[in-house]
């Protein structure tokens, strides 16, 4: 009993014909924008599900770490494995969209995360955060690879939020 769709979409010509729903699991990893950590192993807490309703794809999970060696990383810190690349924009329209952190903790800075982006045609996100500087005026900012805490049970994120793919 129920609806059934096909395992594999099928696209229909009508936009308000529902034809696609999926569920699943997905391995989130921290990396980052420019040159990754020298290594990184990440806690046993780690692990995300997802529910792909026609372009609509909610996200839920837990990231943390175990040890990193940041060596010659860098760049801003991201979280990579999203299960679906993010709608890219169209006509200058920005297609970006933030994911809810419900707990986030230690990390090396204090710059804890506050949320996380997905930005127009990837499938990964980046982490932002309020600046420390009171004469910035707590302007928003992106966590940076140094950012991270080296330490064993570090960089714990729970997240949970939704963006569109194509």
């Amino acid at each position: 009993s129920g609806i059934t769709f096909p395992a594999t979409a099928h696209s229909s010509s009508n936009a308000n014909t529902l034809d696609d729903y999926e569920e699943g699991t997905w391995t989130p990893a921290y990396t980052t924008s420019g040159t990754g950590f020298d290594s990184i192993t990440h806690g046993s807490g780690r692990g995300a599900r997802y529910v792909k309703i026609g372009r609509a794809v909610f996200i839920s999970g837990r990231l943390q770490t175990q040890a990193i060696t940041i060596g010659s990383a860098s760049g801003v810190l991201t979280m990579s494995g999203l299960p679906f690349t993010n709608l890219a924009s169209v006509n200058g329209d920005d297609s970006s969209n933030a994911v809810s952190l419900s707990w986030a903790r230690s990390f090396a800075s204090n710059k804890v995360p506050e949320a996380v982006v997905v930005d127009d045609g990837v499938a990964t996100a980046y982490f932002t955060t309020q600046e420390a500087d009171p004469w910035d005026n707590d302007s928003v900012g992106q966590l940076q690879y140094d950012d991270v805490d080296t330490g064993a049970n570090k960089n714990n994120i729970t997240f949970s939020g939704f963006y569109h793919t194509a």
